[in-house]
């Protein structure tokens, strides 16, 4: 499994919580630490073994439709994870299928799903972090948006929805408030690039600062070499005039994102992004910042 499949499948088991429910170390288990492991394969063994030897736990099939869902095999990962449903309502089940539905590009069975999961448990942030993630990247609803992602921040999620909610907060022109939850002690990869791309973007002027930003895309151009990152490295370029160094990051952007998972709802529309910032470029546009602001999408997994 490439270090891109196993960064996605690390991020789908955090939205599990957890294959099983209980503390002893069953063959769900063991799938998952083969597939965190970065061997799909074997887990992808192993998990048909135990449904072969007990079809009627729901874990069993949870984890075989994870790791079907971690290849990019979404009618095998859908007919599993819809048996575990089946077998039994789970919260972790329904949220691994409205991604799933998301990334299909299934909006209402991705709707349902999550509101079988905040029904199944209210009181957990999980389910309103990632349809509040969904709702602004793949709908730009953002008021929407906005409401699941304090939800989830009241429920404990903070960590998922920082930079999500940032975004809305610094189009709205509140940077203050976006800058506070962006460059907290504890803030990870997602955080410091939307900071970089707010740094780099931002419409007012006054609150740009291409330098700053160019430092922290740099840095995590080396750890993380994802399409955003180099596409908030051009922008940190054209803010500056600098139209040469924009040209080499969109170049470098532009090659990486055939390397990403096929996800509909990033991939096809960050495709669209990058040729319309190469326009922008091209054309010496210094006023491209505003229209760009609101429509850069992530690519890197916020669990």
């Amino acid at each position: 499994m490439s270090l891109k499949h196993r960064f996605r499948a690390v991020a789908i088991l955090a939205l599990a919580g957890g294959v099983s429910g209980c503390t002893c170390f069953n063959a769900a288990d063991r799938a998952e630490r083969q597939l965190r492991n970065g061997d799909d394969e074997k887990a992808l063994r192993t998990a048909a073994a135990a449904i072969a030897d007990d079809p009627e736990s729901a874990d069993n099939w949870r984890i075989r439709g994870i790791i079907h869902q971690c290849r990019g095999e979404r009618p095998e990962a859908e007919a599993d994870l819809l048996t575990a449903a089946g077998l039994r309502e789970d919260y972790r089940t329904y949220c691994l299928l409205a991604r799933l539905y998301g990334e299909m590009g299934d909006y209402a069975a991705m709707d349902l799903c999550f509101e079988s999961a905040i029904a199944l448990a209210p009181e957990r942030g999980e389910a309103y972090a990632a349809r509040g993630i969904f709702q602004l990247l793949a709908r730009n609803r953002r008021e929407e948006a906005e409401a699941d992602l304090r939800r989830a921040a009241a429920a404990g999620a903070q960590n998922s929805v920082a930079a999500p909610l940032a975004r809305i907060l610094w189009l709205r022109g509140d940077y203050a408030a976006a800058k506070k939850l962006l460059t907290r002690p504890d803030a990870g990869a997602p955080e410091q690039l939307e900071y970089a791309w707010m740094l780099a973007a931002a419409p007012e002027p006054e609150e740009r600062d291409p330098r700053k930003a160019r430092l922290l895309a740099s840095r995590l151009a080396v750890a993380l070499p994802y399409p955003n990152v180099f596409s908030v490295l051009a922008q940190s370029y054209a803010a500056e005039s600098d139209w040469r160094g924009a040209a080499q990051a969109m170049s470098e952007a532009e090659k990486l994102l055939d390397d990403q998972p096929a996800e509909r709802y990033d991939r096809d529309y960050y495709r669209a992004f990058l040729a319309m910032q190469r326009r922008f470029y091209r054309d010496r546009r210094q006023d491209a910042a505003p229209e760009l602001a609101g429509r850069q999408l992530f690519l890197i997994e916020y669990r």
